[in-house]
C-alpha cells in the first residue's frame, strides 16, 4: 500500500488478515456478518450502479440489498447461466432490473482478442472466465453506468467452490487462507482489467476488510 501524504510517499506492506474472534455458533455471527456486508455495500454503492448477476447466492444477495441497481447477465442462448439468472430475478421480484445478453458465436470470436489484450493473458481458463464480465461491463457502459458490483471473493471466504466439499476442517482452513492470499493475482487483477477495458470500475463488497476478518473467524 502506497500512501502519499504532504509530499511524502509511505510504503506499507499488508501481510495478512486476522480474525477478530473465533465463532463456534452460527446465530451470534449471522447478524454481525449481515450488517458488515450491508455497510460494505453502502461504502461502495454509486448511483447509477450495475451488478454482475449470475443468479447465484452471492450476486443475488447484492441484488436484494441494491434494489435499484441494474442486473447484467451473460450467457449462450438457452444456457444454464441465462436460465439461472432469469429464475433468480423472478424469485427476487427484480425482473424489471434484469438485462439478459444472449451471446452468439460471432460476438465471442470478435471479443476474444480484446479480452486477451485487456487481461494480458492467452490462458484459456482466464479468458473464458473474463468473457462474460467483459460483455456485462460493456453493456453497463453502453447504458451510462460506470460502477459495477461483483460477488467476487465470497466463494473463497465461505467455501463456495465444489472442491472444498471433501476437505477436512483443517484442510479447508488452510485451503481458504491460501486462496484468499492469491485472490488478487488469480481473480481480481483479471476482473479489474476486463471491466476497465470498458471504462467501468468493478467494486467487490465481500472483500471489505471487516467482512474478510469475520469470515476468517
Amino acid at each position: 500500500m502506497l500512501i502519499l501524504c504532504a509530499g511524502n510517499m509511505i510504503e506499507k506492506k499488508v501481510t495478512d488478515f486476522a480474525p477478530r474472534e473465533i465463532f463456534t455458533e452460527e446465530n451470534p455471527v449471522k447478524d454481525i456478518l449481515f450488517e458488515a456486508i450491508v455497510q460494505s455495500i453502502k461504502k461502495r454503492y454509486y448511483h447509477p450502479c450495475a451488478i454482475a448477476f449470475s443468479g447465484g447466492l452471492d450476486s443475488s444477495l447484492l441484488a436484494v440489498l441494491c434494489k435499484d441497481a441494474k442486473l447484467y447477465s451473460v450467457g449462450m442462448s438457452n444456457s444454464h447461466d441465462i436460465d439461472q439468472a432469469n429464475k433468480a430475478a423472478q424469485l427476487l421480484g427484480l425482473v424489471d432490473n434484469l438485462y439478459l445478453h444472449e451471446l452468439t458465436m460471432d460476438e465471442l470470436e470478435t471479443a476474444i482478442p480484446y479480452v486477451i489484450r485487456a487481461i494480458e493473458s492467452t490462458d484459456a481458463m482466464k479468458v473464458s472466465i473474463a468473457l462474460p464480465l467483459y460483455f456485462a461491463s460493456k453493456d453497463a457502459h453502453r447504458d451510462g453506468i460506470r460502477v459495477m458490483l461483483s460477488g467476487q471473493g465470497a466463494d473463497e471466504l465461505f467455501a463456495g467452490y465444489k472442491r472444498y466439499e471433501s476437505m477436512t476442517p483443517l484442510e479447508l482452513g488452510s485451503a481458504l487462507k491460501k486462496d484468499l492470499g492469491n485472490i488478487a493475482r488469480n481473480n481480481l487483477e483479471r476482473d479489474d482489467a476486463v471491466t476497465m477495458a470498458n471504462s467501468v470500475e468493478l467494486r467487490v463488497p465481500y472483500l471489505d476488510r471487516k467482512v474478510v476478518e469475520l469470515a476468517l473467524g
